[in-house]
């Protein structure tokens, strides 16, 4: 009780000093008003700090493989066992009987034969396919777009593709948008 009754006197008397100053600087005559009692500023505290949450990932269609992958993250994407399925099925259908496990093989070996060749330096041309050939990158100076820093680059080689226009009419085919 002693502490409510103590801070009404404070109120009370934080009231008496408002209505006093309001009176010695007004012009006219002092009306009597009624003084809004004031109150002290309370501590601002601080709300913890939140760290951002990372949105959820959007699932594909089908499974991922290594670091297959493209730009655009609402493609359906096809892995190793995936294409081999389809390598499977497809054989079926023209009449060979191709065990599964030597598709995902032939996958296999394909990839192994394209990356040996290419760090040879050869490139690899299928004919209506497409053309896997490796390019050199001249070392340089790069610019770090993230924090404009100038940097030095090392001569590296790059591996690129192109389609043929087999491949090329095969993905024209499906409607754009």
């Amino acid at each position: 009780m002693a502490t409510k009754n103590s801070e009404a006197g404070k109120k009370a008397a934080a009231t008496k000093a408002a209505n006093k100053a309001a009176a010695a600087t007004a012009d006219a005559p002092a009306k009597a008003t009624k003084a809004v009692p004031v109150k002290a500023a309370a501590p601002v505290k601080k709300a913890p700090a939140v760290k951002a949450k990372p949105a959820p990932a959007a699932e594909p269609a089908q499974a991922q493989d290594d670091d297959a992958g493209g730009e655009d993250s609402n493609v359906a994407q096809i892995g190793r066992k995936e294409l081999a399925s389809a390598v499977h099925e497809h054989m079926k259908a023209a009449g060979f009987g191709a065990p599964e496990k030597l598709c995902v093989q032939l996958i296999q070996s394909l990839e192994s034969v394209v990356a040996d060749s290419l760090a040879k330096g050869v490139d690899v041309v299928l004919p209506g396919f497409g053309k896997f050939k490796t390019t050199l990158r001249a070392a340089g100076e790069r610019r770090n777009p993230r924090s404009g820093e100038s940097m030095t680059v090392a001569a590296s080689w790059a591996v690129g593709f192109k389609p043929g226009k087999t491949l090329k009419d095969a993905a024209n085919t499906r409607p754009a948008g």
